[in-house]
């Protein structure tokens, strides 16, 4: 059985420094993963640049004879396409784009200095197909900017930063994110007693990744161990990897070993229950598990199991709602900090926005939020929103301490 797997991608970046456009920079790559598997055992080959099929294929089989990797597994099969990309700007719009924005913001922000940043699209393409039948497709494209600035009287290298990434790019929401970050930076704020955290989830995710690992919870090592079917977190907590085409951004549809879930998403905490950890087909093989589509692909290898695109189920509330009458707090710029590996979470934040779900009040001083994944998903937990205040990320609020 041959299996070959390829993606093509190219980008194009106005980079800006000491507010001025400096270059136009472009990439492009091609990705190559040919695969020969005979019985349990297959051969891979990867590069990074074309080689024609037969000489790939060539040299997978001859990995198979002298380095072949156990895989007992059968090749997936099924055909589905999917082109999430959006109409994107040409290199020559990109950079009138990028120049009319930066004129912008030094017209109507002129006390500060935007240091460094970029304004690009990236586009990508990967097919893998094999002579089970398999035939899959998956293309996207986006825009991205982001931009590091400073306040002309401050002392230090940069003060903030903000940016995003968009399938179509909004000149007015540009401007009302940018507004959002600087029209408020002079006018600063106490931080309030009760503290309220905005942030966007994807940023508190690592301890699911590490704790979710089936194997990790059947050996007792993941600070979920034991604990399979136990209510965990908050009733209006649930968790999936969600891999559908409202939810992702250059994900694939497949998992790492060409797996496709029915509906693409797969759930593990749901209510707030622990209902199981992610598995590919070797973890349940071994440990008679359910096989959750959960592999991230190593092209250069094997398969191993991972989750793609871990996400929580939002409130049909924005954030306004959710927060009903209170304030928030709304990190923008944070350095070390985290998750340790009981869940305790410690987090300097350098620059931040006190928020009333609808206007900007000022910006904070520094501090240290402290909490816990248990009581953050848990008591202590709000609820989530798909709509940011001054971005693309969907948003978790749950009340914090300072440290």
């Amino acid at each position: 059985m041959r299996e070959k797997w390829e993606q093509a991608s190219e980008s194009s970046y106005v980079e800006i420094e000491g507010n001025q456009i400096v270059s136009l920079e472009r990439e492009k790559g091609k990705h190559f993963s040919y695969r020969v598997q005979s019985g349990d055992f297959m051969g891979i080959h990867y590069l990074s640049n074309r080689l024609d099929d037969e000489t790939g294929f060539a040299i997978a089989m001859k990995q198979l004879k002298e380095k072949p990797r156990w895989y007992p597994f059968a090749p997936e099969t099924g055909k589905r396409s999917r082109n999430l990309t959006k109409t994107l700007p040409t290199d020559g719009e990109l950079l009138e784009l990028a120049r009319e924005c930066l004129d912008g913001l030094k017209k109507d922000y002129p006390q500060f200095l935007f240091v460094e940043g970029a304004f690009g699209t990236e586009r990508e393409w990967e097919h893998w197909t094999n002579d089970a039948g398999m035939d899959f497709v998956n293309a996207d494209g986006k825009v991205r900017f982001g931009l590091t600035f400073k306040h002309r009287e401050s002392f230090d290298d940069y003060d903030g930063w903000f940016g995003c990434d968009y399938r179509t790019f909004d000149k007015n929401r540009f401007y009302r994110m940018a507004d959002f970050f600087l029209g408020s930076f002079e006018r600063v704020v106490k931080l309030p007693e009760e503290l309220f955290i905005a942030l966007p989830y994807c940023e508190l995710m690592s301890p699911f990744h590490n704790g979710l690992h089936a194997e990790s919870l059947i050996k007792g090592t993941s600070m979920f161990s034991g604990h399979i079917g136990e209510k965990l977190f908050s009733e209006s907590f649930t968790l999936m990897d969600d891999v559908s085409d409202g939810a992702c951004l250059f994900t694939p549809f497949w998992d790492g070993e060409g797996c496709v879930r029915a509906d693409d998403r797969r759930i593990f905490i749901e209510n707030g229950i622990l209902l199981n950890g992610y598995a590919d087909k070797r973890i349940s093989k071994q440990y008679d598990v359910p096989h959750t589509a959960g592999a991230v692909a190593n092209y250069l290898g094997l398969p191993a199991a991972g989750c793609q695109n871990l996400r929580i189920s939002e409130d049909a509330k924005t954030l306004k709602e959710l927060l009903g009458g209170r304030i928030c707090v709304l990190p923008i710029l944070t350095d070390g900090g985290g998750f340790d590996d009981r869940g305790c979470f410690t987090q300097p934040v350098q620059f931040a926005l006190l928020y009333d779900g609808e206007r900007v009040l000022g910006r904070l001083p520094q501090f240290t939020i402290t909490s816990n994944l248990f009581d953050m998903f848990g008591k202590d937990f709000v609820g989530t929103c798909e709509e940011h205040p001054f971005g693309s990320d969907a948003m978790v609020l749950f009340k914090a301490h300072r440290c």
